[in-house]
């Protein structure tokens, strides 16, 4: 894991597509708390973005440090009387980078920027990961401003193709802990993918889901 310095906006919005792509897709905020992602997706955008094409180290993962910076537009970004969605996890995966922060900054990206959401009822923040590193979040009060939203999978599929990423069974039981705890808790079953026997694999994931019961449940494919 790589440590430096952000020179640009640690929040940027998302504008969607073009006008005439016929594609739908909402506009959000994001928060770019880190770049890369060590996780290995083969069908992860990231990997054939030119930055990190011709930086592969960068690639794994690179934990920003001037973290006081990214606080001081958060909380500009708050003040704003607009309700707004931020999302965590859009260049990178939400939570994944949880504990790097705590090593480099001395808190955890979750203690950071989560009481500061909690602290106001305008504005919402997602965490969209794929990550179980749930250890540091769950120890904060929850709070309906913040929801912790998991890409899940079925098994094959993720053991084929999201290298380096926890099983779906070890997401389906960090959300579980997360909702147990007071927490909104939304799954993506995204991207499904055709293969051998995928009726199986995904109606057991769909069972998963339907046991754990979240607020939300977004479809995606390929």
């Amino acid at each position: 894991m790589k440590t430096g310095v952000r020179a640009s906006s640690f929040i940027r919005q998302f504008c969607g597509p073009g006008a005439n792509s016929e594609i739908v897709c909402f506009r959000f905020w994001q928060l770019v708390p880190a770049g890369g992602c060590p996780y290995r997706c083969s069908y992860c955008f990231l990997q054939t973005v030119p930055w990190f094409r011709f930086r592969p180290d960068q690639l794994q993962g690179l934990v920003y440090a001037n973290v006081a910076d990214m606080i001081a537009e958060v909380g500009d970004w708050l003040a704003d009387p607009v309700p707004k969605m931020m999302l965590v996890g859009e260049l990178q995966d939400g939570l994944v980078f949880d504990s790097a922060y705590l090593k480099v900054t001395g808190k955890p990206l979750t203690h950071w920027i989560i009481p500061m959401f909690a602290a106001q009822k305008r504005h919402r923040l997602i965490f969209l990961t794929k990550s179980t590193e749930v250890g540091h979040a769950v120890k904060l009060e929850p709070t309906r401003q913040v929801i912790f939203s998991w890409s899940v999978n079925a098994e094959p599929v993720a053991a084929r193709w999201e290298h380096g990423t926890p099983p779906p069974s070890q997401r389906f039981a960090a959300a579980a802990k997360m909702k147990e705890a007071g927490w909104p808790t939304r799954l993506r079953l995204d991207p499904m993918v055709p293969y051998n026997g995928w009726r199986h694999g995904y109606a057991e994931a769909i069972q998963r889901i339907n046991q754990l019961e979240p607020e939300m449940v977004t479809l995606g494919a390929l």
